[in-house]
């Protein structure tokens, strides 16, 4: 399981950490547990290695916490069916329903995993 000291180690080699930095250890607590369940719900979380699956539950706590307050309500209307936003024709969002926003390292272990396990979906 992913610790908070775990995550201090890996981000102390990252840059544009200042969220997590920044974060007391309830939050940093709670980000890594909600990280943990997104992970935990991609069907081949556990036959990720230890390192990728650390290495995934990490960005997603740091994505979770660098999410905006537009960024939430962008994450809520795709939570309840909103295809498409258009506002004056000038402005226009598309989404992508796929349940959970994932980090970009997270999706890149995605695509070395989801083949690897013999998932076709």
């Amino acid at each position: 399981m992913p610790t908070i000291a775990g995550a201090d180690a890996y981000f102390s080699r990252r840059l544009w950490t200042s969220e997590w930095d920044d974060s007391n250890a309830e939050k940093k607590k709670a980000a890594l547990a909600h990280a943990q369940r997104e992970v935990d719900s991609l069907s081949f979380s556990s036959r990720m290695s230890r390192e990728d699956y650390s290495r995934a539950v990490f960005e997603q706590a740091i994505f979770l916490l660098n999410l905006g307050p537009e960024d939430r309500k962008r994450l809520n209307l795709q939570a309840q069916g909103v295809q498409s936003i258009n506002i004056s024709q000038s402005v226009s969002e598309a989404y992508i329903l796929n349940g959970i926003a994932y980090a970009p390292t997270v999706q890149q272990l995605v695509k070395k995993y989801k083949y690897q396990v013999g998932n076709l979906i």
